[in-house]
């Protein structure tokens, strides 16, 4: 069906935007870590409410990164983003892992929402 062709591109797209756009766009490490958290997790809702990812108006409120862990030699460094977002007039919370390692950051799993 369609929609088992369409998860793979919104995976590879969200994956594609978040690692290019933050940094294009963001004036700080948090800059980054939030957009890439806002990015996939916009990304990801879209295909739960099966909308497109283009069209989809997600209001995203409160976000704030937050360092879990620093960057060492050996390790990466590790941000928790959370935040809130509204969708059609429900407002949801969400968190994300982003961690960081010598200038590249990476998504380290899908965002986890429910509605608030």
């Amino acid at each position: 069906t369609t929609l088992n062709f369409l998860i793979p591109v919104f995976i590879i797209a969200a994956f594609l935007i978040g690692l290019f756009a933050p940094k294009i766009f963001a004036n700080s490490e948090e800059d980054i870590v939030i957009s890439m958290a806002e990015s996939l997790t916009t990304s990801f809702f879209s295909m739960t409410v099966d909308e497109d990812f283009a069209e989809i108006d997600i209001h995203f409120s409160h976000v704030k990164a937050e360092v879990k862990e620093k960057e060492s030699k050996n390790d990466p460094g590790l941000y928790k983003v959370t935040g809130e977002f509204s969708y059609d007039g429900t407002t949801y919370t969400f968190s994300h892992e982003v961690a960081f390692y010598d200038g590249m950051y990476m998504h380290l799993n899908f965002p986890d929402f429910e509605e608030k």
